[in-house]
């Protein structure tokens, strides 16, 4: 038997509001940028926030053409020559006016976006790594060979509607992320949707995803972890030095929908550790490992450096009117009418 609670969605929304509201005023309590370091010999220390804490807060991206996993023509080749990341660099660019200038109207539908969508990133991460991952050494996903099969088994479900030309019946022949709801975390470099904006107040760290329009309010204390089962698990943040470290756990028995990326399928054996360190180059060292005993053979960790944008983050209605589904749906229910009246 399972056990509900019913809270009004007016407390939730209220509540959601004075927390993200309450966060915006203190953010802007930052020091004077005034006080530089005359000795150049003193060690670099990262910008504190009015309350003495690392300042983390700004909108960063992680857009970068550097794979999550190392590509399997790169077997054994950890790091890139300086000419053989430039050439990639090149090709990223090239491969992307190509497409604007040879797209057409087919194209696009038959891509589901034009080029003007796109925002993959153009450079290799700075460090010429093969792959994000950066351990296990091979840089792979370390997958149990069950999970392997039991992922085989849905994409070839998957693929085998796409091939027939027929249309999914319900939304759960869909993906999570197709249904507005999410990717999962933690986040990792997209086509698009790169920018998360931080903010901070004390106690509290929130992170929001442009994609999806995603917010995580993180409190930054010892309080034990609610043993509610979520999305995106429950959080919990300390520091170390200078590094944010977020644990988090709880996350809700999602295994049977239907992932994009499999690795994020919520489910309760999942736990995240994510680390946030400001680094004296400019950018935000995102690194995270994930545990989980039903899908992998051991844990693994991987590295995004992250770069300051300016500018604002963009709203991403998916939500709104998400005419595709309806469409799909609508389609769906077409042909099914087709395939029983007589002929």
């Amino acid at each position: 038997m399972r056990h509900r609670c019913f809270v009004s969605i007016d407390v939730v929304v209220v509540a959601l509001a004075v927390v993200w509201l309450g966060l915006v005023p203190l953010a802007a309590q930052v020091p004077s940028s005034a006080s530089k370091t005359t000795a150049s010999a003193k060690a670099w220390t990262p910008p504190k926030t009015a309350w003495g804490e690392p300042d983390l807060q700004g909108i960063w991206s992680n857009a970068t053409i550097t794979p999550l996993e190392r590509p399997k023509d790169l077997a054994g080749k950890e790091f890139l020559t300086e000419a053989e990341a430039q050439a990639r660099e090149k090709k990223a660019v090239a491969d992307h006016r190509e497409e604007k200038r040879g797209g057409t109207a087919a194209s696009d539908v038959a891509g589901a976006y034009n080029e003007v969508w796109w925002d993959r990133g153009t450079r290799v991460i700075a460090t010429r790594r093969t792959s994000l991952i950066v351990d296990p050494p091979d840089g792979r996903i370390p997958w149990l060979p069950a999970a392997q099969k039991e992922i085989a088994e849905r994409r070839k479900v998957r693929e085998a509607m796409l091939d027939s030309e027929e249309t999914a019946n319900s939304w759960l022949d869909l993906d999570t992320g197709e249904r507005c709801i999410t990717d999962g975390i933690p986040w990792t470099p997209y086509a698009y949707n790169n920018n998360y904006e931080i903010i901070q107040s004390p106690g509290y760290v929130a992170i929001k995803h442009e994609m999806f329009d995603e917010l995580r309010v993180i409190p930054v204390d010892a309080s034990p972890q609610p043993h509610i089962a979520q999305w995106f698990g429950t959080s919990r943040g300390h520091w170390e030095a200078n590094t944010l470290v977020v644990e988090t756990a709880n996350f809700a028995d999602k295994s049977s929908y239907s992932w994009q990326n499999e690795f994020r399928r919520a489910q309760p054996s999942m736990h995240l550790v994510e680390r946030f360190t400001r680094a004296e180059n400019g950018t935000l060292l995102y690194e995270f490992t994930m545990t989980d005993p039903a899908k992998f053979a051991r844990p693994w960790t991987a590295q995004t450096p992250m770069t300051r944008e300016e500018g604002r983050m963009f709203e991403y209605a998916c939500h709104e009117g998400n005419y595709a589904m309806l469409d799909i749906l609508g389609a769906g229910k077409v042909k099914a009418a087709a395939k029983k009246s007589p002929r």
